[in-house]
């Protein structure tokens, strides 16, 4: 399946409210049976489309969900979930493993203490070679971050990069936390 299919089916939705209404203009004209089929038709349509459209999950609409899923991962500092988000492929300048990210993790996010990470997708974009996704999100957080104590209010934002890892599942691969100015926040050793 094509994501230009499934990714924005909106241009199915107008064509197929066009052909409904051109022929219920055509039914109520002529009276013929045949144009309240055609209405009926094209309703039947949308319909299947928007079944399709929830049915598919796109690559970018998945980068999108596990973005999301990261926030609420490291709010309860759920570290299965954090875990199965990230490739074993993974590697930043700050931390060179999917391992040492997550010791981090268990440093900075302990469960059971109280806070916000919230994520608003801003931007998603995937290579034309298919082989990456990149979503930026907007960031707020706000609470207890261990060591780091209780941090006040932090926005910014985080740069996701994501690939389809053996599973054909899409994992993040890297990732940069920035402030509103663009420059990059490090991550505590």
């Amino acid at each position: 399946m094509t994501a230009w299919f499934t990714e924005d089916p909106t241009w199915a939705y107008i064509l197929c409210g066009a052909a409904a209404v051109i022929a219920g203009f055509a039914f109520a004209y002529n009276r013929r049976v045949l144009y309240l089929g055609g209405v009926v038709a094209a309703v039947v349509l949308a319909g299947l489309f928007a079944l399709l459209d929830f049915a598919v999950e796109t690559d970018r609409e998945q980068a999108v969900r596990k973005s999301l899923e990261l926030a609420a991962a490291a709010e309860k500092g759920d570290f299965d979930q954090l875990a199965s988000l990230f490739s074993d492929r993974f590697h930043s300048d700050e931390l060179a493993t999917k391992e040492i990210l997550l010791r981090r993790a268990r440093i900075y996010l302990p469960s059971g203490k109280r806070r916000t990470v919230r994520f608003w997708v801003s931007e998603t974009y995937q290579s034309r070679d298919r082989r990456i996704v990149r979503t930026r999100c907007d960031v707020k957080a706000e609470g207890d971050f261990g060591p780091l104590g209780e941090v006040p209010f932090f926005t910014g934002r985080i740069d996701l990069t994501f690939v389809k890892d053996s599973d054909g599942q899409w994992r993040i691969s890297g990732f940069r936390v920035a402030r509103r100015d663009g420059s990059t926040v490090r991550i505590p050793q």
